[in-house]
Formats: C-alpha cells, structure tokens, sequence
C-alpha cells in the first residue's frame, strides 16, 4: 500500500490525503481541499485511479473542491452522514459505520469514529504503507482529520464535544493496545507524528486545561 502525503493546500493548508494500492493501481482520495491540478497531478504520478472520496468529517476546509473531485472522476462519496448534524450536507454513497473493513484490493483499511471535533468524525488505519515523499515504510498510519496536530489537540465546541474528544483520543487512538508507540498519525493540518509524541501532546494539554480552564 502506497500513501501520498501529504498534498498541503496554498489558502486552508490542509493535508489530502491519497491512498493507493500498487497492485491494482486503484486509490481513495482523503479530503479533497482547494487544489485540484496537484490532486490530478499526484494521481498520475503514481499512476492511480480513484475509486471513492472519503472525508474525514464535513468542514468546510476539507471538501472545498469536494463536487469538481466528484464529477470529474464520477466516483462515489463515503464518509460518516449519519452522524453529521448539518442541515444541507451532500448525501454520502456510502455510509461509514465503526470499525468498517475498507479493501482497496487485497489491502485492508479500518474506520473507528472518533467524535469530538465533530459529531461525524473518523479515523482511517493502514497497516504497512510506504510513504511515497520520504520513501519509508510505516508500520500503521492512521489518518487523524483535526482531532490532534502536532502541537495541540483540535478544536472542540462545548463541554460535551470535549469529553467526545477526550474519549476518542485517550480510548480509541493514544492508548489503543493494537496501535504502536510508532505508528504514525497523519492529521488535517500539519506535519505527521508518531503515537508517542500525540501521547505527550494529549498529556500536557489536559493539565494546561485542568488549571486554565482553556487551551
């Protein structure tokens, strides 16, 4: 399995993400922000071709060119609808539901839910990718959307939204027992990092909140 990682956009700055598997050339696009010519270009660098659009949650920053994506390759939308609390939001194909097998041939990508950012929120884990900017093989990569970056956790709207956060965090990605310490999170904005280094950032953040009220 191939990663693309990944395409950062000139005005939001969020990462897209490609997802493509060698063997049958075929490739899922992750978040498709403001640039459609590096989208296009990306895939027939690697001579992929998309099969579906997968969106990590529905903010704005993270579909802009979501419809221009859609016609041109006239594939499918996929991600957690369900869940989305917007009124007017485009209908997905396909209904992302926890811990959901993807195949993209033979290779094997697991969604878990993960709200807290956002009601609809969810991650993607690959396991064994190469990544094809630093030519280095990963383990386990699991694409994040805005839930953690590099040096801070992601936004989270009231109370409620921030225990979401909290659990989606802590229970299902830091301290999950099937992740690694080295596994590498690629997250909506910013450069990627490992488990442990998210570990540390989940930590002091929460005791920065315990004695400020706010982060």
């Amino acid at each position: 399995m191939r990663i693309e990682i990944p395409i950062l956009h000139t005005k939001f700055k969020t990462n897209c993400y490609i997802i493509g598997n060698k063997w049958n050339n075929k490739a899922l696009i992750i978040d498709p922000a403001d640039n459609l010519n590096e989208i296009v270009k990306s895939l027939e660098n690697l001579k992929l071709k998309p099969i579906a659009v997968i969106l990590t949650h529905y903010h704005f920053d993270h579909r802009i060119i979501l419809n221009e994506i859609l016609k041109k390759f006239k594939i499918p939308l996929w991600y957690n609808d369900e869940d989305c609390d917007i009124i007017n939001k485009t209908k997905a194909n396909r209904t992302l539901k926890d811990n959901e097998i993807l195949r993209l041939g033979r290779k094997k990508i697991k969604v878990f839910k993960t709200p807290g950012h956002t009601s609809e929120g969810i991650c993607l884990y690959i396991k064994k990718v190469k990544c094809v900017k630093t030519n280095k093989r990963i383990e386990g990569a699991i694409i994040t959307g805005d839930i953690i970056f590099i040096d801070k956790l992601g936004r989270w709207k009231n109370a409620d939204n921030f225990k979401e956060l909290f659990n989606s965090l802590k229970i299902k990605l830091l301290w999950n027992s099937k992740f690694k310490k080295s596994y590498q999170i690629f997250p909506g904005h910013k450069r990627p990092f490992s488990i442990k280094w998210a570990r540390n950032i989940f930590i002091i953040r929460n005791l920065e909140l315990k004695h400020n009220f706010k982060i």
